[in-house]
């Protein structure tokens, strides 16, 4: 073989090998990112169980997680069973015990404290992936 060849080869070696390195770490951080959504989404479904009384359904969607662990942010739409419903912003931490937080002007403020309270029963959970699951 040519020496022009052996190079051109080693080239496009170096290319692949580099362009699937990259590749499979963009996939491994993708894992990652769906692994963290999903432990933060288990644990807002909890602490909203915890924080609000006759929930039916709390649907996850919006995600976004900052650089540093931590601050976790989404936007969820609460049913409950007097068939009405809920959809605001908020931030989440996995220590919380209960939340109260999030984007609410002064009526929906008014809404969910008319519901403070806890909810016992079992609740649909529509995940931000669109897994649906009772908890």
């Amino acid at each position: 073989m040519k020496k022009s060849t052996q190079i051109i080869l080693l080239i496009v070696a170096l290319f692949i090998l580099v362009f699937s390195g990259g590749f499979y770490m963009k996939e491994q951080q993708r894992k990652e990112e769906l692994k963290r959504n999903r432990e933060y989404e288990v644990s807002l479904v909890k602490v909203l169980k915890n924080s609000y009384e006759n929930i039916e359904e709390i649907k996850i969607t919006h995600p976004v997680s900052t650089e540093m662990p931590g601050d976790w942010n989404c936007t969820v739409r609460i049913s409950f069973n007097d068939k009405k419903s809920i959809k605001y912003s908020l931030t989440h931490n996995k220590d919380s015990k209960k939340n109260y937080s999030g984007s609410l002007n002064e009526t929906e403020m008014d809404f969910l404290e008319d519901r403070t309270g806890t909810t016992h029963n079992t609740v649909k959970v529509i995940f931000s992936n669109g897994q649906e699951k009772f908890e």
